[in-house]
């Protein structure tokens, strides 16, 4: 081997030592910081866990505890039901839903939302019928909610978008009382929207954006009290009517300009939160497939987008949650890595895998961000919510995307 490839051999393993770090500069934290990171109780609430990919965090037998809607075995399809929570440290059991679609076919998908649909009072499911992305995942899927009325569940038809489902929304874009679903989608490139009418939902925008893949959340961006999207990299203003079109702008083009092929490609978290109390939503995004990419914070300032890096690089960020974990009124960015993910890129590249896999807490204080792993096991689609209804945020910890084993982190704050 030549002395020129030793050095590059030397500054590629250099490189990817750092990637499990915050290489971003930070100031020691003081006594006072250190004392502020929150402790948690982990318990494990399921050992069935088949490709779990999609799920969402909701009371769904209204008992006070927080339960996880879910569709099992993303990969290849599955069912629609929820594990029913607890607090007590026990394992969760499922329900079952519906062990098929009304057309009798599988639920798949990448993301998932329950809520009130109907403003009944109790929570509604959204289902994906799709045979699996690991099977076909360009075929389209098709959209039911599931109502809960008198102990039964009745489902209804929302519509069709062109491919597997990465992302989903569930937020009033026109300020009328009802929830519009907002999808995205990878092998298709599209942003569909469907609107509660008399007669149900209707599909009332499907817009086709170059490199749309994953990655989605939403939020007023620039202040002006509607509720904006951001997918990859791109923001979509709300026009303030459904009727109206929607108009979209790159916030920064590196999440959105990998032309490589590969099925990594454009993948990213996004998530939305106004952290700084300025009545915008910040965007922050990290890459949830690839190495080498930052988790940045954009914030919408003088009709521009300022950028603030929080971490350099970090392989595999496949989690990314802003919530107040502390209860100290400021909110903190929880991020991780995708365990297994992270071993492929290590030993893709001829490099032995680390054996901790941080998910991360980054506090914003007075002398800048601070980082704190709380956990080295790898995270994957991290949850957050107030499971037993105590006023903090309790988190729910899977490990990758493939384990058996999902967790509860239980927050000790209170």
């Amino acid at each position: 081997m030549s002395d020129r490839m030793k050095t590059g051999r030397a500054i590629l393993f250099l490189n990817l030592a750092m990637l499990l770090s915050c290489s971003s500069p930070t100031p020691p934290k003081s006594a006072d910081e250190e004392s502020q990171w929150p402790a948690f109780e982990t318990s494990l609430i399921s050992n069935q866990a088949a490709l779990w990919w999609a799920r969402s965090l909701a009371d769904v037998d209204a008992d006070g505890i927080l339960d996880i809607v879910l569709q099992n075995d993303n990969g290849y399809g599955g069912w629609l039901g929820y594990l029913k929570g607890n607090a007590t440290g026990e394992i969760w059991q499922a329900v079952i839903v519906a062990e098929q679609t009304p057309s009798g076919n599988k639920f798949a998908a990448g993301d998932l939302e329950a809520a009130d649909l109907d403003r009944d009072g109790d929570v509604d499911l959204i289902a994906v019928e799709h045979p699996g992305e690991w099977s076909q995942s360009g075929a389209p899927s098709n959209l039911y909610w599931y109502e809960q009325s008198d102990e039964q569940w009745i489902p209804h038809n929302i519509g069709s978008i062109p491919s597997f489902l990465k992302d989903m929304s569930l937020v009033d874009l026109d300020n009328d009382g009802t929830l519009e679903v907002i999808t995205l989608t990878y092998d298709a490139q599209a942003l569909t929207i469907f609107g509660m009418k008399e007669s149900g939902y209707q599909k009332l925008w499907e817009l086709l954006i170059d490199n749309l893949h994953e990655g989605m959340d939403v939020g007023d961006l620039n202040g002006d009290g509607q509720v904006d999207i951001a997918g990859n990299g791109y923001w979509l203003q709300n026009p303030g009517h459904l009727d109206s079109p929607w108009n979209y702008q790159s916030i920064d083009q590196i999440w959105h300009n990998q032309e490589d092929n590969h099925w990594a490609r454009n993948a990213t978290k996004v998530a939305c939160a106004d952290i700084d109390g300025d009545n915008r939503a910040e965007v922050f995004v990290c890459h949830s497939e690839k190495a080498d990419y930052p988790l940045v914070r954009y914030d919408f300032e003088n009709g521009k987008w300022e950028k603030e890096q929080l971490i350099d690089s970090l392989p595999a960020a496949h989690s990314l949650v802003v919530a107040d974990i502390d209860l100290d009124g400021q909110e903190e960015v929880l991020t991780g890595v995708n365990r297994h993910r992270a071993r492929d890129i290590f030993q893709e590249r001829g490099i032995d895998p680390p054996r901790e896999y941080p998910l991360y807490i980054l506090k914003q204080t007075a002398s800048g961000w601070i980082k704190k792993s709380i956990d080295n096991n790898g995270v994957y689609n991290l949850l957050a919510g107030d499971l037993e209804g105590d006023g903090d945020i309790d988190l729910i910890r899977w490990t990758s995307h493939d384990m058996k084993d999902m967790w509860l982190m239980k927050n000790l704050s209170k």
